[in-house]
């Protein structure tokens, strides 16, 4: 690639991630005024709840951010009437997933609620709802981002986040806001979501062509299962932190004498923590196709991971200055009721940051079509599960954990991005 196409390639490629980038932190804005809604509105005990009901739909979305880059890369490399086809079929996959997950919850919720220490089964049933109805979006997302329409995913994902603070607001000022309800915002946002982006894609696909799919052969799933496998690792790393609080903690939520020894003040911290974790998110729906793209092609590789990783280490080291700062202003403006969750603001910026690159790096790898991080991924979670077993006196001692484990699995990842098998020049 000669240095002037090169750098072309480096102007659209930073154009589309500040476009991205200014969709997410409006996303984001709206974010937090819905949590401090929610948080305003719930007492102690209710906050760990909803907290926990949110870290599940997290989880939930990695795998559904798996299957939208690999559609939206098999969108992009195909024809018109390979994208209908393509559409119906993976619509009826992904709806029966959506189905199956609701009735799971349904009937487990007697199970789920008294594990994670939940006092009622509303919130756990509600979970299944938000969950049947995410189903559907990792598709009509990834239709929006296989065309490139990103103006018009941005747009998607800013409606998303509105409909929520929206919808919480009027539950508060109407004496309705309760852990269950709160988590009926979240399905809200979806379902909404959904609608409008099934519209700015096009109905098209809904429509068969004459003759029917007959003597066609199915849209290929290869390479789905090993994204899907190392994006539910990454999430079940980085998110289960809030699950273990609520298991250990949730009993203590409404303690006076432990005001940081409590669900809701640690899912406080870890909402703030996520807000970093998000700062990826822009640049991986932008690298992953790009790498993809520039691997077909035998392009170097390098500069989209070099400029995402410069990205968000400049954007942590802003916002985590401001939240050693400023922790009990943070804490004060967004949770009034969780004055603990200030001594754990200030720290969990520290801890994230590992899960912040290895975020990049696995997607990096993935769009090279390189499996071997998901092992490193697995074992990850399995040490990092130990230590939370092991280690969980206070939610200091989580935090440490999630430190650490992320701290190493970083560099194991690192390593093997750096000099793994199968490096080759082009990729550099």
């Amino acid at each position: 690639m000669s240095p002037s196409s090169d750098a072309g390639v480096r102007r659209r490629y930073l154009g589309q991630v500040f476009s991205m980038i200014t969709a997410l932190s409006a996303a984001s804005v709206l974010n937090v005024v819905y949590v401090t809604v929610v948080a305003r509105s719930l007492d102690a005990g209710e906050l760990g709840v909803f907290f926990c009901a949110h870290s599940i739909l997290l989880m939930a979305a990695a795998p559904g951010g798996a299957v939208q880059t690999f559609l939206a890369g098999l969108h992009a490399s195909s024809g018109e009437g390979t994208r209908s086809r393509l559409f119906r079929a993976w619509a009826k996959r992904l709806g029966g997933v959506g189905v199956a997950l609701f009735l799971v919850f349904l009937l487990l919720s007697p199970l789920l609620a008294p594990l994670l220490r939940i006092p009622s089964l509303g919130p756990v049933a509600v979970t299944g709802v938000a969950l049947g109805a995410y189903a559907m979006l990792p598709l009509l997302y990834g239709r929006l981002q296989g065309d490139q329409r990103f103006s018009r995913l941005g747009a998607t994902l800013v409606l998303e986040a509105a409909v929520r603070p929206a919808a919480a607001l009027l539950l508060s000022l109407a004496a309705w806001m309760h852990a269950t309800t709160a988590v009926g915002t979240l399905a809200l946002g979806y379902v909404v979501a959904s609608f409008v982006a099934l519209l700015l894609g096009g109905l098209s696909p809904l429509r068969r062509e004459r003759g029917g799919d007959e003597g066609l052969s199915p849209p290929s799933a290869r390479g789905l299962l090993p994204t899907v496998a190392a994006l539910l690792a990454l999430a079940a790393f980085t998110y289960v932190d809030v699950l273990f609080a609520q298991r250990y903690f949730g009993a203590s939520s409404t303690s006076p004498g432990a005001p940081v020894g409590n669900a809701g003040a640690y899912g406080a911290a870890a909402y703030i923590g996520r807000a970093f974790i998000m700062v990826t998110l822009p640049l991986v729906m932008v690298m992953f196709p790009r790498v993809a793209s520039a691997r077909g092609k035998e392009e170097g590789t390098w500069l989209f991971l070099r400029d995402a990783l410069i990205m968000t280490i400049a954007v942590w080291g802003l916002g985590f200055a401001f939240c050693a700062a400023f922790p009990t202003v943070i804490a004060g403006a967004l949770f009034p009721d969780q004055p603990g969750s200030a001594a754990l603001i200030s720290r969990y910026p520290l801890a994230v940051l590992p899960y912040m690159i290895l975020a990049l790096l696995v997607y990096y790898q993935l769009a090279l079509r390189r499996w071997k991080t998901a092992w490193i991924l697995v074992g990850g979670v399995l040490i990092q599960w130990a230590g939370y077993l092991v280690f969980h006196r206070t939610p200091f001692d989580l935090l440490a954990v999630l430190g650490v484990t992320g701290g190493v699995t970083v560099a194991a990842t690192g390593a093997i991005t750096l000099y793994g098998r199968g490096r080759t020049a082009k990729d550099w």
